[in-house]
């Protein structure tokens, strides 16, 4: 997957140097978005999530499934407070995650189980790292640790971590887990019994009667979706996979509009920068345009095309030429005649209280 590339990472990596050289000690997590905040909405999605869980300074623990490259879960502790577990499965985005807390002098602890002996009893440790007092005023005393590991085979038990979360949010990470039922199952025993949107999934989903062979082969070969058939679920599917976790389905509210509008002007905003560049072609722009392509294949728009598409001219000029057509004209009309059979949905909900899982 593009994102993950080693030439995106070490682009990631000298790009964050330079904004800690600008900034001094005045960095602050916010001046990473460019980096590390990959989600759709971006901090927007991460403000309601904090509203609706209630995220403060008294919040105990919240898990980020998928965790990335860190930048939500340090958004969330520096703004909230919290303390913020990310479980990644890429070691590489984990070492990321690890330069880039260096950074911003977040505070981690050095593993779950050290995390949990913490929120089970403060007086008995303290997250490792010291901040400036310039980051310590906006920190609020949160952390954020990363671990390594397979969110489907988590030890929430041996880790001490069962029962511990106040929230559990995802953020376009399911979609490449093939078994949903083990990546809900861990989310399950790590959360306490909340309210609603404890569990807040972000994900794509089948808003049709099934994907197309090219929504499939994009999936596949650009979004790291290893059996798109299986491993995108439709609605009923993915509530009923959550019901047999011991899940309530609190929503299940389509994004695809709002998701559509993004990553045609993120396409957009990608190519404008490139073109100002004065042409400079390096291997990472070249993988990131064939993926922002890809995304926007994925997110077709539903209606009003015309003015849709006259405010993405570079996006579709690009896109002709990536799709092979012999001008925007026919790949706008390869666009309209192929409606597009996934979409995107947050997905709330919370744990039943009748879960016989250990609090």
């Amino acid at each position: 997957m593009n994102l993950y590339k080693g030439s995106k990472i070490a682009q990631s990596l000298i790009h964050a140097v330079q904004l800690a050289y600008v900034h001094g000690p005045a960095l602050i997590p916010t001046h990473f978005i460019p980096i590390d905040m990959l989600h759709y909405e971006g901090v927007t999605t991460l403000n309601e999530f904090a509203a609706m869980n209630h995220l403060s300074t008294d919040t105990r623990c919240v898990i980020d499934v998928g965790s990335g490259s860190g930048g939500p879960g340090r958004y969330l502790a520096w703004t909230n407070g919290c303390h913020v577990l990310g479980l990644e499965y890429m070691q590489e985005m984990a070492n990321l995650s690890h330069v880039l807390s260096r950074l911003l002098a977040i505070p981690s602890f050095s593993n779950p189980a050290e995390l949990a002996t913490f929120l089970r009893d403060p007086s008995t440790h303290r997250p490792a790292l010291s901040h400036t007092p310039q980051t310590q005023t906006h920190l609020k005393q949160g952390s954020f640790t990363v671990a390594v590991a397979d969110a489907t085979k988590f030890d929430v038990h041996g880790q001490g971590m069962n029962g511990i979360a106040d929230a559990v949010i995802s953020q376009l990470a399911l979609l490449h887990i093939s078994d949903k039922l083990g990546v809900l199952g861990t989310c399950r025993d790590l959360l306490k019994c909340g309210g609603k949107g404890s569990l807040w999934i972000e994900d794509y989903y089948i808003r049709g009667d099934s994907l197309t062979d090219l929504e499939c082969q994009l999936l596949h070969d650009h979004v790291s979706v290893k059996n798109p058939r299986s491993d995108i679920l439709t609605q009923k599917a993915y509530e009923q996979c959550l019901q047999e976790s011991s899940f309530v389905v609190d929503d299940f509210l389509d994004k695809t509009n709002d998701w559509t509008v993004f990553v045609w002007q993120r396409y957009e905003n990608f190519l404008s920068i490139a073109q100002s560049e004065n042409g400079q072609d390096t291997d990472c722009q070249r993988e990131m345009s064939v993926f922002y392509y890809a995304i926007c294949m994925l997110f077709r728009p539903m209606s009003d095309f015309d003015s849709f598409y006259d405010r993405f001219p570079l996006s579709i000029s690009a896109g002709a030429r990536q799709w092979g057509a012999s001008s925007s004209c026919e790949f706008v009309h390869f666009l309209r005649s192929q409606p597009s059979s996934l979409g995107g949905a947050r997905i709330l909900a919370h744990k039943s209280q009748s879960n016989p899982s250990t609090q």
